[in-house]
């Protein structure tokens, strides 16, 4: 993770235009508020599980997964089909030039 970091840092400095520089890191830091936003949703309850049983609280939670939810934003922003995008491997690969072409 930290060698992917540096690598992506590299790649940036040798950007010389500042704006697209900018445009592609405002895309990073969206991408990165809606998944912290989406992953900080609290823990959804179905309220018609909650019983008691010999002392013990048992609930069910609803337990939907939001990874196409994550999958959409993603492929929004960096204008993406989600076979380009990795999410096991906690990455995805954007060619610059559909990024500058949609500004």
């Amino acid at each position: 993770m930290i060698m992917e970091l540096i690598h992506t840092l590299y790649f940036l400095k040798k950007i010389k235009n500042k704006d697209l520089l900018r445009d592609i890191w405002k895309r990073y830091i969206d991408v990165q508020e809606k998944l912290l936003q989406r992953r900080s949703i609290p823990i959804n309850i179905i309220p018609e599980s909650v019983r008691i049983v010999d002392k013990k609280l048992k609930i069910t939670v609803d337990e939907y997964d939001k990874t196409s939810e994550i999958l959409d934003v993603i492929s929004e922003k960096f204008y993406l089909q989600e076979d380009e995008i990795c999410i096991e491997k906690s990455y995805f690969l954007a060619d610059i030039d559909i990024i500058v072409n949609h500004i």
